[in-house]
């Protein structure tokens, strides 16, 4: 088998406790030694992680933020200072299977019109399935193929999804290159990652489930532990990715069906006394947006074509 170099990046904001728990076990990976790279970028942390790593993981490259910029730009950096063929993508917050990173490499390098590829994800404290892989509905709603599932093999196959989380995303270098960035820096966080892999796909790109590579991540032991602001920046940047991602008048379309389906949400977070922004969120339907590549070169097909459309 090839061992392309392999560069493994953590972007982590006041998680010292938790890459106490991840990093350990990268050292330990099934991957030549010689052949990979730990990045982490401390996103502006205030709870002494970048000490902590110099003084624990002198074997980690660590590159300090001076603020708080958002996992999308902690990402970036880290791919700046990479050097891999290949970008490996790890929350702070999740711990790998000694196999996770030589079985993504070995899909990925099966086929050249992979361009990334995904681990299946498993809650850290009960084994259940987060994901598989994400499709994408018609209303704008994330399916997280076998949530809450126990994980008896079901999901054994190699096969194409529509997005992967960035807490077990393995991606080529070499679509980067097509693209003005990888993870949007407006987003600052939540749903950078699916933007990614719809644009990967809009190049002509696969993203594939890797069904042999496993991530253990905390998991939301309920929806008290969701933050009020964290909805409305996942609500803001499905929107900011649907106008990006789709031309008139796709974009026209879809964006109705979306922002139907966000007020839904609002009136339901609302009852559950976890939003407090009342419909400002629906005022980034006209914020200018970065698309990252030139989506008039994409055909409307084209477009409709890369989506796994789930009712």
């Amino acid at each position: 088998m090839k061992y392309p170099f392999v560069s493994i990046i953590v972007a982590s904001f006041n998680r010292k406790e938790w890459l106490g728990k991840c990093l350990p076990p990268l050292k330990e990976i099934n991957y030549p030694k010689n052949r990979f790279e730990v990045i982490v970028v401390d996103d502006g942390s205030t709870d002494g992680s970048a000490n902590f790593l110099e003084k624990k993981f002198k074997w980690v490259k660590v590159f300090s933020l001076a603020k708080n910029s958002g996992a999308a730009i902690a990402k970036n950096v880290g791919i700046e200072n990479a050097k891999g063929e290949y970008f490996y993508f790890l929350d702070s917050d999740v711990i790998p299977d000694r196999d996770a990173l030589v079985e993504l490499v070995k899909v990925a390098e099966a086929d050249e019109k992979i361009g990334v590829c995904g681990s299946k994800v498993v809650n850290d404290y009960d084994n259940k399935i987060q994901t598989t892989g994400d499709y994408l509905s018609v209303f704008g709603q994330l399916i997280h193929r076998g949530m809450n599932e126990k994980d008896v093999n079901q999901f054994n196959r190699t096969e194409e999804v529509f997005s992967f989380p960035s807490c077990g995303l393995l991606a080529k270098r070499k679509i980067l290159k097509k693209m003005k960035y990888a993870f949007d820096p407006a987003y600052f966080i939540y749903y950078e990652d699916n933007d990614f892999c719809w644009r990967v796909r809009l190049l002509g790109y696969k993203a594939v489930f890797a069904p042999n590579s496993v991530v253990f991540h905390r998991g939301v032991h309920s929806i008290e532990d969701i933050k009020s602001i964290s909805i409305y920046r996942t609500y803001r940047n499905k929107l900011w990715s649907f106008r990006k991602n789709f031309r008139t008048p796709l974009k026209q379309i879809f964006l109705l069906m979306v922002s139907a389906t966000i007020l839904l949400g609002i009136i339901y977070w609302k009852t559950r006394k976890r939003w407090h922004y009342g419909l400002s969120v629906f005022r980034h339907l006209f914020d200018h947006v970065n698309t990252g590549i030139d989506i008039s070169k994409i055909p409307l097909k084209k477009q409709l074509s890369v989506l796994s459309l789930k009712i």
